[in-house]
Order: C-alpha cells, then structure tokens, then sequence
C-alpha cells in the first residue's frame, strides 16, 4: 500500500503546521520556573507547575495572589525599573539574584501590557560578570577580530561559545531569501552525530517560528531529554 501522500494532504499538512501556536508559550524547560502578573493589579495570572521545585512556592498557591505579597517589593520594584527599558517588550532583562530556600536564583523579566514575566533560575557555575567569563569575552572578541572570511567567523564563534557556555552543540544557521535553511557551522562533542550542511525547506520552520528567530537569535535546550513544565493559568 503506497504510503505517498496526495499534493492536497501535503498542503493540509502544511497548513496545520503554520497554524500550530508555537509563539504562544505552554510549556517551560524545567531548570528554571515562569510567574507572570498583571502590570496593573500585580495579581498573578500564570505560573509554572514546576514553581514549587524551583522556587519553594506551589502554583496552586501562587495563583490569584499578589506578586509584591508573594516575593516582596524589593523584586517589584526592580521589575517596574526595568519595565522602563525600551528592549523590555523585546527581550529578557536581568533583575539580579535573590535568595530563595537557601539558594541563589537568578530572576529575569520580559513583558507588555498584558503580562509582566518574571524567570527564575539557578545561579550558573560561570557567569558573565565574572573575571573567568569576562577574559574569555575579551578573547572571543580579540580572535574574531582576526577573521578574514565569512566561514571563519562563524567557525570561530561557534567554537568559542562552546568553550565559554560548555553546551554539547553550537550551531549556526543561515537561511536564504526563500526562508530554506542550512547549518552553515557547528562545534559539538566527538561522539555526536554531526548536522552540519544539514538543509531543510522553508516550510520545516513555519512564519511563526521564524519571527521567534528573529527575536530570540540565540537559543538553547538544557537536556534535550527534559520533562517540559506545564504553564498553568489562574482563569
């Protein structure tokens, strides 16, 4: 029995995958929690199932209730500070670490009138404020500086990052005017696959997972065998 599938089915296909809500978020990796507030009533109107894990707090607990009651003016406040920023509706920004049953946590916060985001995550081993990090900035940045092409740089970068964050892959994707991709360089572990010139067409990456690229450049999975934590709304 031919498995082939008609041009209509494939469209169908096509379709669905364009129309599939990937821009609007379910799901979180669970090394860190999501809380997410009304700007104006600062009642908390998400929060991540793995909340408790995290940060010490049920979601079913933090539903409904205030943030400024639940975690304190000092970290409201430094949400509405960085509220101010013009990038706040573009990209996480850092609130600073906070200590949470014992641990430190780092806390980031993106939003719009909607919702106020709060990211809560363990302090990293490497830091970008350290003098560790900052050298291998300093580095990264005096090395690229000796590039003389295009796939120079992007081997030098991938390779760099990798030493820098520890990740079992980098990768660099470039797309053409089509939208049809390709990895174009990769720095990984010896006894992984490689996926460089791996090429895929436009439809692989729907119009709405493109845009997400757009805003969010640079990306990662902590464990690409992770269990995703739920977000669960308080309405």
């Amino acid at each position: 029995m031919s498995t082939r599938l008609t041009d209509e089915q494939v469209q169908e296909a096509l379709d669905d995958c364009a129309a599939e809500p990937i821009h609007i978020p379910g799901l979180v990796q669970p090394y860190g929690a999501l809380i997410a507030f009304s700007p104006q009533s600062e009642e908390i109107l998400f929060a991540s199932e793995n909340s408790e894990a995290v940060i010490g707090r049920a979601a079913s607990t933090l539903l409904s209730a205030s943030f400024a009651e639940e975690f304190g003016r000092e970290i409201i406040h430094a949400v509405r500070n960085v509220a101010g920023n013009p990038y706040f509706t573009k990209q996480s920004l850092p609130l600073g670490a906070f200590e949470f049953n014992g641990r430190l946590l780092e806390l980031h916060a993106f939003g719009n009138e909607a919702n106020f985001i709060v990211e809560f995550e363990a302090e990293r081993d490497v830091e970008f404020g350290t003098a560790q990090a900052l050298d291998a900035i300093g580095l990264m940045i005096e090395t690229l500086k000796e590039c003389k092409s295009q796939d120079e740089l992007f081997d030098l970068t991938v390779g760099l990052l990798r030493h820098l964050t520890g990740y079992d892959r980098v990768m660099i994707y470039k797309f053409d005017q089509d939208y049809n991709g390709e990895v174009v360089s990769e720095e990984k572990r010896a006894r992984m696959e490689s996926l460089m010139g791996l090429r895929f067409p436009s439809f692989d990456i729907p119009p709405q997972a493109r845009a997400i690229m757009a805003k969010l450049p640079v990306r990662f999975i902590e464990d690409v065998e992770q269990e995703p934590a739920r977000l669960l709304a308080a309405y």
